[in-house]
């Protein structure tokens, strides 16, 4: 997966909150499905869920992260194509349904690390998933 970036020189103060555009690539082609996305802080907690219905056949889709307090945030999402609004997996638990993360890590025996799909919004305002 590749991870298009957009640097801003403008630093908001520490209590400032934040905005992210995300732009998730290489979604299922399928007639109904929605995509599941988690928000975590540096310490890997989620602090917030969201989901979206996507439109049928949309292989692509944009959206905003608004009004972050973070400095620094990690993104994990999937596209659920069966509805039930879980993760499903094969018996060796790798995922059966499209999935990402940000910053696109190369995935290897589990999901990466908290550290690996941070993005420093004082850095950067723009993001793209690619799915796997």
């Amino acid at each position: 997966m590749v991870l298009a970036l957009s640097l801003s020189a403008y630093d908001p103060a520490p209590n400032e909150k934040r905005n992210l555009k995300l732009e998730i690539v290489e979604l299922k082609d399928v007639s109904t499905s929605t995509l599941y996305i988690e928000l975590l802080d540096a310490s890997g907690v989620v602090f917030d869920t969201r989901s979206i219905a996507l439109a049928p056949h949309a292989t692509r889709q944009t959206f905003s992260v608004r009004e972050v307090e973070q400095e620094e945030i990690a993104i994990r999402l999937f596209q659920d194509l069966d509805g039930d609004g879980e993760l499903d997996k094969n018996a060796f638990g790798m995922p059966t349904e499209p999935f990402g993360f940000s910053n696109d890590p190369v995935i290897r025996f589990g999901p990466p690390s908290t550290k690996e799909i941070l993005i420093d919004l004082r850095a950067k305002t723009f993001a793209k998933i690619r799915m796997q």
